[in-house]
């Protein structure tokens, strides 16, 4: 094992976060209180191995807090604790349990994927990397999580915290391709503890190797980092100070240029299908919420999004009224 792996490893086994979708809780449970059901299901090595639980962790993260997801994720698994329950759902009940969490066209997929495990697959959910992400909405980043956290398969993935630390560590200041970076994740990664490696990568970017502002000072991974000594010779006090010196840049989509989020299609989709979760609506009354409430001032603009939204099976209309699907 590498000086990068047995440190990296060693940090995660003391600071390492304690998620519900990872191990049971280190606490025993009160005299004459039950374990919860969650909790008895087997597990290998020191994770739990549920697909169905890491499926609903890996939609519910992306491009959502920890903090967030937490409560969403207890309330879900009580609601649905397994593939066959989550099936027996609406999809609009699935959506509304979303509120939230954003991003609701992944309410949907869960809701799909859970359909096609029970009802397709009976109840057996896919082995290799390639027919997990046959299933609805996976691409190859959570494919790959999926199979590294709920099969314990020695696979790569590469998140924003995974970047981030690999470049800083192993790169330096240099600029390289996402081709070299995944053969570098590839060539890191501890064999038999693919599991163990891509979680304490996730933590330490989370808590140590931050985005902005890096607790260098305190890096247990200081004196092997690259971009740390590099830093240095360039008369830094560490990889933080000469992050703190770099031009500041500010990454926009096309689309939002000059706009606020309150302003954006994202924003009013989110708000059509919040007022849509307390029930079946008139259109009219929709549209008031959205074009004079929230400031649409653009009809036909409104039409697109009820539109895009109907397209891609989130509303539906039932004559002058909507609702969620």
């Amino acid at each position: 094992m590498t000086k990068f792996q047995s440190i990296l490893l060693n940090w995660f086994s003391k600071h390492g976060r304690e998620l519900p979708w990872r191990t049971p809780p280190q606490s025993s449970p009160c005299e004459g209180e039950e374990t919860p059901p969650l909790f008895k299901r087997g597990k290998q090595g020191m994770f739990l191995r549920d697909p169905y639980l890491i499926l609903i962790s890996e939609l519910m993260l992306q491009q959502t807090q920890v903090s967030r997801v937490l409560p969403k994720f207890t309330a879900f698994i009580e609601k649905w604790p397994t593939f066959a329950n989550l099936t027996s759902a609406k999809q609009s009940d699935v959506i509304i349990m979303w509120q939230g969490l954003g991003y609701n066209r992944r309410a949907k997929f869960l809701w799909q994927t859970a359909s096609v495990v029970t009802e397709q697959l009976n109840g057996i959910f896919p082995s290799t990397v390639k027919d997990i992400q046959t299933l609805p909405g996976i691409g190859p980043y959570t494919a790959r999580a999926l199979a590294i956290f709920a099969l314990g398969l020695d696979e790569v993935t590469i998140d924003t915290n995974i970047r981030r630390i690999l470049a800083r560590v192993c790169i330096g200041t240099k600029q390289v391709s996402e081709k070299e970076l995944y053969t570098l994740a590839k060539k890191v990664v501890p064999e038999g503890k693919a599991d163990a490696w891509h979680q304490a990568l996730m933590d330490f970017g989370s808590l140590v190797c931050l985005a902005k502002n890096p607790l260098c000072e305190s890096c247990p991974l200081a004196e092997i980092c690259v971009l740390n000594n590099e830093s240095k010779q360039l008369g830094c006090a560490n990889a933080a100070d000469w992050l703190a010196r770099q031009p500041k840049t500010k990454k926009v989509g096309k689309k939002d240029v000059g706009k606020k989020f309150e302003e954006t299609d994202r924003y009013f989709r989110g708000r059509i299908i919040d007022f849509l979760r307390t029930g079946e609506q008139p259109m009219e009354a929709l549209q008031s919420f959205i074009c004079i409430e929230k400031k649409l001032n653009d009809l036909v603009r409104f039409g697109e999004i009820i539109e895009a939204l109907v397209k891609e099976h989130l509303i539906e209309m039932k004559g002058n009224n909507v609702r969620l699907k």
